[in-house]
């Protein structure tokens, strides 16, 4: 089965969901045969970096009917059977080449906040969190639509011992603590993390444990990057190298804590570290383990995540796996456990194989936009809208 995948890239092509569609191709390609169309102002280095047939199709507010003709003749040319839309942006074009060539189509929501006032009707959906499903489940467009909770992303990956070797010897003369890390975009909408992040390191170095946070990312914004290397910490470390910044789960294994959220939590998973996450209203990140697993799998283990334990209850569990190592041991397991069960594509391949053969059997236009021509207008203005937004950024920044 031909599955064409369309991504859009407005600003730098790095985020988690990049990174999900590679890992979902990866686990998908001997059974599927994949294409790939990325629709943007930008192209993706992780988009580029899948060895499948794709294209680039740059987009402007005057280009749409030029972006569409280019699709269907991708389409066409190539004898797709399914295009699976993969950010609600490219879904507008997936659902006029459907119109058009009555080719069946799916979107995937990559995690994120429930919408605050208006998502594209998609008669087939994937969803990564439960917090999503139930907001999904509950309006009144999506009673028709196929919904479907599948929050596995990541596979098995290897480790770049030469990279980790490098940052140890940047880091010597911490050598004997225990390391914290922390992969992210160094920007406004990861702060409260990060800042929970320095407030850890920080009360334990206070009590005497010798540990350091390592951050490892982007830098996204300046101002906020210059705002935390001034608290002249020494034992808060900022990695922000493109080599360290570009594969960053590949260097997971310089830790023994990592505080994760969404994808980077469960590729931390799978390396068996002691887990940590955000939380709303709390001075720390907060440990994962059986009691909050599941409150903070619904919200995708992203900054949403509401706290189970006080600020002294989480610390004072974080002190005990610190100092005890049987329990750190057993917390690694458990963790890996988690990530076996519910975060490895591996599990869910059948899934998706039986998901694209029931919608190709589906000879209804999925997105027929006559009857839905109200939607698709909301639906065109705000694609269009966000593409103005981008390219003024983008040419302000120049």
């Amino acid at each position: 089965m031909k599955i064409l995948f369309l991504i859009s890239t407005l600003k730098y092509g790095k985020g988690g969901h990049y990174h999900s569609l590679k890992a979902l191709i990866d686990s998908l390609g001997h059974n599927i045969e994949p294409f790939i169309i990325n629709i943007g102002i930008n192209n993706s280095p992780v988009i580029d970096s899948i060895n499948v047939p794709k294209k680039m199709i740059y987009i402007n507010v005057l280009n749409f009917s030029k972006v569409i003709t280019e699709i269907n003749s991708f389409t066409q040319s190539n004898k797709i059977d399914i295009i699976h839309s993969y950010d609600e942006f490219a879904h507008l074009y997936a659902r006029v080449v459907s119109n058009m060539k009555e080719v069946p189509v799916i979107l995937t929501k990559c995690g994120g906040p429930n919408p605050t006032y208006y998502f594209p009707y998609a008669k087939n959906l994937i969803l990564f969190s439960q917090e999503n499903i139930d907001y999904f489940k509950s309006e009144n467009k999506f009673n028709n639509s196929n919904i479907e909770l599948i929050s596995n992303r990541t596979l098995d990956f290897p480790t770049n011992i030469k990279y980790i070797n490098d940052l140890k010897l940047k880091l010597l003369e911490y050598k004997e603590h225990t390391v914290f890390l922390r992969i992210t975009r160094i920007t406004e909408e990861y702060e409260n993390g990060l800042r929970q992040s320095i407030n850890l390191i920080n009360r334990l170095n206070k009590k005497g444990h010798q540990v350091i946070l390592l951050v490892v990312g982007s830098i996204y914004s300046e101002t906020l990057y210059e705002n935390l290397i001034q608290t002249g910490n020494s034992k808060i470390v900022f990695v922000t190298e493109d080599k360290y910044t570009k594969n960053s789960k590949e260097i997971l294994d310089i830790a023994d804590f990592v505080i994760g959220t969404g994808r980077s939590l469960m590729e931390a998973a799978s390396k068996r570290k002691v887990l940590l996450t955000p939380v709303k209203l709390r001075k720390y990140p907060s440990i994962v383990n059986e009691k909050t697993f599941f409150n903070f799998f619904t919200t995708n283990f992203s900054e949403r995540n509401s706290p189970f334990y006080s600020d002294d209850e989480n610390f004072k569990i974080i002190e005990e796996l610190i100092n005890k190592s049987n329990t750190y041991t057993e917390n690694t397991t458990w963790s890996y456990s988690k990530y076996t069960k519910y975060f490895n594509l591996e599990n869910v391949v059948e899934k998706y194989l039986t998901l694209y053969n029931d919608i190709y059997r589906d000879t209804c236009k999925t997105h027929h936009i006559l009857k839905n021509s109200l939607d698709f207008i909301f639906h065109f203005i705000k694609v269009h809208k966000n593409i103005i937004t981008h390219f003024k950024y983008k040419y302000k920044n120049l």
